[in-house]
């Protein structure tokens, strides 16, 4: 491939991944108010549901730790995976910190 075809290239793959990043922010606000009520719902300790609450809260940060990064929002990762840490430890203290809801709802300020 010459140069000129490389710089092409280089370029329809940098407005895809943009067009991603954009779907991935576009859905943010939706996502961290989801995580919200769940984080509300696992921190009432109302067994069944926030067991169940807990899991998907879990698995909602873990999925936004992994796929921020992977669209260029390396600090959005990096504070997801601290929460879902926090969210693991107290899973295994007892309870949710009361700051948790608004540490998740922090989330959708981390979009750069």
């Amino acid at each position: 491939m010459t140069e000129a075809g490389d710089d092409a290239a280089r370029a329809r793959l940098e407005t895809a991944l943009e067009a991603v990043r954009a779907r991935f922010v576009a859905g943010l606000d939706a996502r961290t108010g989801a995580l919200v009520e769940l984080a509300r719902a696992a921190r009432e300790h109302q067994p069944p549901g926030s067991d169940l609450a807990r899991a998907d809260l879990l698995r909602g940060l873990h999925s936004i730790a992994g796929s921020a990064p992977t669209v260029g929002l390396r600090d959005l990762g990096a504070r997801a995976r601290a929460l879902e840490a926090l969210v693991a430890s107290a899973e295994r203290d007892g309870g949710l910190v009361p700051d948790i809801v608004e540490d998740i709802r922090s989330l959708a300020a981390c979009r750069t």
